[in-house]
């Protein structure tokens, strides 16, 4: 840009390193290019506005060119960037010519093109984030979970959670952090009679990946975050899922019935229920689908499109981020007839509403669905079975009629009344006739 000035003329050109100015136009002038800046300079609006200008008051003119545009100009335009940016405006939209002139009306500034955003603005905003980001960081630690959303190239979106800022706490960090080092250190020591008895887990491939490629992105810090989010994100959706399963069996009694009954019926006079017991308790399992079904504890799953295509007639390009409203998924009539009771049947084999499963998306859909299902599934289906032997679900005063939500992106503590209800023993239920549907 300085040729440019030295070459075609200072008395209308100038250049703060970042961008070239014509001080007669008062404008920025596109310098990718020679032939832009003599094109510009053999224009009819420059030629007229070197026409014009008179030779006693050219100075005063260039001078004021000058500072506004080294000044105030390139601040305009700054924040014009930055502010574009922050809306999540495409820089391309300060060609469009309604926006040009509302802005040029208003701001009384002449609005740069998108070439020139991007070249003298858009790494400065950038090269500032990163700094103030540095900044804020300094030496804390930062737990990074590779997510299951893929981009148009196939990388994986990362999730970060900085502890510095207040979650977790210092604390929790600093357990995990000493806990995840021990297991993996137990687990590497044992790793090659591990790969010979051939009952290698998803940790220990890991850790075997890991010693395959040392320099790979697979560092223990690595794996001890992902172990942390495993435990973030199955410990408060297990409660949820326990919270809304036995608020609907205590206020829907003859369901609970059928649960227990269940239960009973698998494990007679036994008192220890294992893996092998809940694989059987078909109905057990449906109950807790249909609660997931009225309140899923993630309220939306999302993909990004890798290639062009077209979904019920709306088109959907390469790089699209669409995402799936799980609630309104699950009630659709389509899929699950009658959305507003709650039927546990409908989740079962061999029933009317058996394809109601396809539709049921609480832990995702496809190859990058939750990876905790059946574990966190397990987990709510063990706890259920053992407190329902012993204990009755009541509903007492204080038990709400209908479950309200709160509003906005509630992971815990969703119900805007708390769900009270009356746990008595269970005395006489082995007397109960068997109601249960053929599974």
């Amino acid at each position: 840009m300085e040729l440019f000035v030295k070459e075609l003329g200072t008395d209308c050109l100038t250049t703060d390193g970042y961008a070239l100015t014509c001080k007669l136009c008062a404008k920025l002038v596109n310098s990718d290019k020679k032939y832009y800046v003599e094109q510009h300079l053999n224009g009819a609006f420059h030629q007229e506005r070197a026409q014009r200008a008179k030779p006693e008051d050219r100075s005063l003119c260039l001078l004021k060119n000058y500072v506004e545009l080294s000044s105030r100009g390139r601040i305009f335009s700054m924040d014009l960037c930055q502010m574009m940016i922050e809306c999540n405006i495409p820089l391309y939209k300060v060609q469009n010519a309604s926006f040009q002139r509302f802005f040029e009306k208003w701001s009384r500034e002449k609005i740069p093109d998108q070439r020139s955003l991007r070249r003298n603005y858009l790494q400065k905003l950038y090269d500032a984030t990163v700094t103030k980001i540095r900044e804020t960081v300094g030496e804390h630690p930062i737990w990074v979970s590779v997510d299951e959303t893929t981009d148009s190239r196939g990388l994986y979106v990362v999730n970060t959670y900085c502890p510095f800022a207040g979650f977790p706490p210092k604390g929790t960090s600093e357990f995990f952090n000493k806990f995840g080092k021990r297991i993996l250190d137990e687990k590497r020591a044992n790793l090659d009679q591990t790969i010979k008895n051939g009952t290698a887990d998803i940790l220990d491939n890991l850790l075997i990946a890991q010693r395959e490629d040392p320099s790979s992105i697979i560092t223990d810090d690595v794996l001890t975050s992902q172990a942390f989010i495993f435990y973030l994100g199955g410990v408060d959706t297990t409660v949820v899922t326990l919270e809304m399963t036995t608020f609907f069996m205590t206020i829907h009694p003859e369901v609970q019935d059928k649960v227990v009954e269940e239960i009973e019926q698998v494990m007679g006079d036994r008192d220890h229920v294992d893996y092998d017991d809940v694989q059987k308790m078909k109905y057990l399992d449906a109950t807790i689908q249909e609660s997931l079904r009225f309140y899923p504890f993630s309220f939306f799953i999302d993909r990004i499109c890798n290639r062009d295509t077209t979904v019920a007639g709306v088109p959907i390009k390469t790089g699209t981020i669409v995402e799936v409203p799980i609630r309104s998924m699950h009630f659709d009539p389509e899929l699950f007839p009658e959305p507003e009771e709650f039927m546990p049947e409908r989740f079962l084999k061999g029933t009317s509403q058996d394809a109601a499963v396809q539709g049921i998306l609480t832990f995702g859909e496809g190859p990058k669905n939750c990876v905790g299902r059946r574990l966190a599934t397990m987990n709510v289906q063990v706890l259920l079975a053992n407190m329902l032997r012993k204990v009755k679900l009541e509903a007492c005063e204080a038990t709400p009629k209908s479950l309200k939500l709160k509003g906005g992106m509630n992971f815990t503590n969703v119900s805007e009344e708390p769900l009270v209800l009356r746990v008595t023993p269970r005395i006489g239920d082995s007397d109960r006739k068997s109601s249960l549907p053929d599974v």
